[in-house]
């Protein structure tokens, strides 16, 4: 309440420099406290070579492929039979390869056109050229990733700040 507020409002007023996640692309425009630095996109960085499979896989989808991540908060395991359907049968129609980070090892009646992973280096898959399009739940990380190695993206809020983030993100082209 009351009481969290006062603290809160004494701890910006002794701090010296206040380091934001967030950046004029992302966010809208707003004022900000002569000490309030945006650094949103410090950890972007250029794409780094790809593990073998990874490479091989990418560099044979000649025509593109898709990149599926939620995130690492939210077990993609847990998803309903319904959802995972849902999804299993769009990969089915597309026929492009697609990369979906998965955090157990199977999915049953999966798509020969798939491959799960548990993790992935998503810097580098995303700046690899042959990668065409990333879904993703809408994190602040990820859209900065996406942002920075210009792939574009469809969004699948799951919470927290994911909806504004994709709806910013779809305002601003």
């Amino acid at each position: 309440g009351l009481m969290q507020h006062n603290e809160m409002m004494n701890m910006f007023r002794n701090m010296s420099l206040l380091l934001q996640n967030s950046h004029f692309i992302t966010h809208n425009s707003q004022p900000k406290m002569a000490n309030t630095v945006e650094i949103g996109g410090i950890h972007c960085r250029k794409g780094a070579p790809l593990p073998q499979d990874l490479n091989d896989f990418l560099d044979k989808a000649s025509s593109g492929a898709v990149y599926v991540s939620f995130g690492s908060v939210i077990k993609s395991s847990s998803m309903s039979k319904e959802r995972l359907n849902v999804f299993l049968e769009t990969f089915r129609r597309i026929k492009y390869p697609v990369i979906w980070k998965w955090d157990s090892d199977t999915i049953p009646n999966l798509p020969p056109n798939v491959l799960l992973k548990k993790w992935l280096p998503q810097q580098d898959l995303l700046a690899h050229p042959n990668l065409k399009v990333f879904v993703t739940h809408g994190g602040l990380f990820s859209l900065q990733e996406a942002l920075f190695h210009n792939t574009p993206i469809v969004g699948i809020p799951l919470g927290t700040d994911q909806k504004p983030n994709l709806m910013r993100a779809e305002r601003h082209g």
